[in-house]
């Protein structure tokens, strides 16, 4: 699989996924909160929804540093995304993402001074597509132990995005 595939995969899966914990770091300590993930595709990168007076401006202004991961374990498909954040108050974009429910849940207007977006450019990504089929699963591992053949437990793979 191709560098390029392996990119278009990785945006699929966390098109899919949807909400990725998004994990800075706090004096110290590493935070996480689920957030709504806007990937591009085109980009390279994913984006966020947030206010300006949320925790996490403060904690990427300070260190720029993210990892976001995204998991379904029914459908057993996982990502684990590093990269460095950037604030954005870019209001093409804000307006880009912004929807019914995310004025419900920021409680303004999209055009509100609160409201920011979170740029991350991933360096790095390793996602996982395994089998959600239990009997599937069962088989492979039964096959494994009767030919002592590694089981086909479904994919996984690294991928560096940035240069």
């Amino acid at each position: 699989m191709t560098k390029t595939e392996k990119i278009e995969d990785l945006f699929e899966l966390i098109q899919e996924l949807n909400t990725g914990m998004l994990v800075s770091e706090n004096e110290g300590e590493l935070r996480s909160r689920p957030m709504k993930a806007f990937p591009n595709k085109k980009t390279n990168q994913i984006w966020f929804l947030t206010k300006t007076e949320s925790s996490k401006i403060l904690e990427i202004a300070s260190d720029a540093d993210v990892n976001i991961s995204f998991a379904c374990p029914k459908s057993q498909k996982y990502v684990s995304v590093s990269g460095k954040a950037f604030i954005s108050r870019d209001q093409v974009k804000i307006d880009e993402m912004w929807s019914d429910k995310m004025a419900l849940w920021f409680d303004c207007e999209k055009t509100d001074p609160n409201v920011a977006a979170i740029r991350v450019e991933p360096s790095t990504a390793e996602y996982w597509e395994g089998e959600s089929n239990t009997i599937a699963v069962m088989w492979e591992l039964a096959k494994a132990k009767v030919t002592g053949e590694k089981p086909d437990l479904g994919e996984n793979e690294t991928v560096r995005i940035a240069s």
